[in-house]
């Protein structure tokens, strides 16, 4: 299953005022009355795609039930139309650049530039975007060639599920702050060329299925859902009404947007959750109810009846779609808490620890072979969690790639990329 979120080199506008990524307080009998600030000595800066809200309190306090009037019905017709207007672009070039594959963590460019952040573009990782300070290159063979094909946009850009030439950018802003002022886009050539939808002002873009009237799911810290290839989107209530401010959503279906969907949330005091949608066509989204929840922002993906959720205190492993679990940070004690600081109170050599994750990968061919990222670095597991590898040093992951097409890792952090070969070699 391909999670396809992935993070651009624009920025969000705004300062952020949550920050899961804070280390909590102390354990107290009481609730705190406002939001601590991160400590001095681990501070790491917001993802661009990340609004981040801050620490937990010690109490927990249920979320509250969604009321059945809480989700709009979306309009029969478009409320606004796409602007027709179009970003520049270069030509793609006519003879592909080859580039070798190596192993262990060599440093991945296309004609000279550092690739910055890679989207994929099938669930085999054969179709690449990489983008670069130059513009998007694409790949169509896993990295070995690539070609230019035209210019970044602003904000996180998504491919398709089932059409790798259909992209979707644009970015929301940060939940406590305020809108981001970025238009959503598309292109149906693969980057070449660029349509606004005033529509999706504000709006980061999660899953995307083409089609004849294609459907876009994504965030505005509210969930948002689209029926017509963001010319109109409709809002999700659930998630507001449970506190929780949405920041991922992953289908299980590599090609499609089946019959349900995992959607990751987190309150404003640090508490993250998982929770499962139901899609009907063209209505709004209905909330099934919570799978599971944790602490801070945290790295999901969904492969068959396979769920894998990497959290701050430990990697948790579901083979029956999130009715049980189970969990390890075998070689991850250096990346996670020792505690789940949402039930308990970090001990205090890692009062000044900041640990989150927010990627994570199952091998399409081999269920048992995943990867995840987050503050503290990448890390691989070949026996389905049980034990972990670091992969490198510990810089933040922005955004991971699995290429099975050819058998390599994609791991972009602090400006450039790593390529590693599918087993951590």
């Amino acid at each position: 299953m391909l999670a396809i979120v992935v993070l651009l080199i624009a920025a969000c506008s705004g300062a952020e005022s949550r920050d899961p990524t804070s280390t909590p307080p102390l354990a107290t009998s009481t609730v705190a009355a406002s939001e601590p600030s991160p400590t001095a000595t681990e501070q790491p800066a917001a993802t661009p795609t990340e609004a981040a809200p801050a620490a937990p309190t010690a109490t927990l306090e249920p979320p509250a039930e969604p009321t059945a009037t809480s989700t709009p019905e979306p309009s029969a017709t478009p409320t606004v139309e796409p602007t027709a207007t179009h970003t520049p672009a270069p030509e793609p070039t006519a003879t592909p650049t080859a580039v070798p594959l190596p192993s262990g963590g060599a440093d991945a460019q296309v004609e000279g530039k550092a690739i910055l952040g890679i989207v994929a573009g099938d669930d085999e990782g054969a179709v690449l975007y990489a983008l670069t300070s130059a513009g998007i290159s694409r790949s169509n063979d896993g990295g070995r060639t690539w070609v230019a094909s035209g210019s970044v946009q602003p904000g996180t850009m998504v491919a398709s599920l089932n059409d790798p030439n259909v992209l979707y950018a644009g970015e929301n802003g940060g939940c406590a702050v305020g809108p981001s002022g970025v238009v959503l886009r598309r292109s149906v050539d693969g980057g070449i060329t660029w349509q606004n939808f005033a529509a999706g002002d504000n709006i980061r873009p999660l899953l995307v299925h083409a089609g004849q009237a294609s459907t876009v799911i994504g965030t505005s810290c509210v969930l948002e859902i689209s029926f017509n290839g963001g010319q109109s989107f409709t809002q999700v209530l659930e998630p507001d009404a449970l506190n929780h401010d949405v920041y991922d959503a992953v289908s299980r279906n590599p090609d499609a947007l089946d019959d349900e969907i995992l959607v990751l949330g987190v309150t404003e005091g640090g508490s993250g959750a998982l929770f499962k949608y139901h899609l009907q066509p063209n209505a709004a989204p209905s909330l099934i109810g919570m799978v599971i929840d944790f602490y801070s922002l945290a790295g999901v993906a969904w492969d068959g009846n396979r769920i894998v959720l990497a959290t701050s205190s430990g990697v948790g492993v579901s083979d029956d779609n999130g009715t049980t679990w189970s969990w390890s940070r075998d070689g991850l004690e250096d990346a996670t808490y020792s505690v789940n600081p949402n039930i308990a109170t970090i001990p205090p050599a890692e009062q000044d620890k900041s640990f989150f994750f927010r990627q994570a990968r199952i091998d399409p061919n081999d269920a048992n072979r995943i990867w995840i990222g987050g503050s503290h670095g990448a890390y691989w597991s070949v026996d389905g969690g049980q034990t972990w590898t670091q992969a490198g040093n510990d810089s933040r992951v922005d955004t991971l790639v699995i290429s099975t097409d050819a058998q390599r890792v994609y791991v972009s952090s602090n400006g450039g990329t790593r390529i590693w070969g599918i087993d951590g070699t």
